[in-house]
C-alpha cells in the first residue's frame, strides 16, 4: 500500500490516532491515561492496569445489538505497520491480531471474559 495514503487521524480530546476504513478502523493509542473507567476494572476484576503503556485496537462494529456496540481486538504494544500493510482487508487484520494475541493481547480486549476479584 501507497504510504502517502495511509492517514492516521487523530481525535479532539483523546491521545487516540485512528486509521479508518470501510467496515472498521485501528485504533493507537501511544499512552494510556489514568482514568476512572481502568481504576474500577483494575480494582474489581482480575485485569492488570495499563497505564502508561501503548496500545492498537483493531475496532468492527458488533454483529449483533449487544450493550458494546463495536468489538475491541486489542494488542499491547505499536502494532500500526502491522495493520497498515493489510489495507482495507478486515481478515488480514484480524490474522495480525490472532497471530500476535498469546503474547501481546489486552485484558481490555472485548472477546475476552472479565473475571470478577472475590
Amino acid at each position: 500500500m501507497n504510504k502517502s495514503k495511509i492517514k492516521w487521524k487523530s481525535q479532539k480530546g483523546f491521545p487516540n490516532l485512528i486509521l479508518q476504513r470501510t467496515n472498521f478502523y485501528i485504533s493507537y493509542n501511544p499512552c494510556i491515561r489514568d482514568c476512572i473507567f481502568d481504576k474500577i476494572l483494575t480494582t474489581v476484576t482480575t485485569i492488570k492496569p495499563r497505564i502508561g503503556k501503548s496500545e492498537t485496537a483493531l475496532v468492527i462494529p458488533a454483529k449483533e445489538k449487544s450493550i458494546i456496540p463495536q468489538e475491541f481486538f486489542i494488542l499491547n504494544g505499536d502494532f500500526r505497520k502491522e495493520y497498515e500493510a493489510c489495507g482495507d482487508n478486515q481478515k488480514k487484520c484480524m490474522k495480525v491480531y490472532t497471530n500476535n494475541k498469546k503474547k501481546y493481547d489486552s485484558d481490555f480486549s472485548t472477546n475476552k471474559p472479565i473475571e470478577i476479584k472475590n
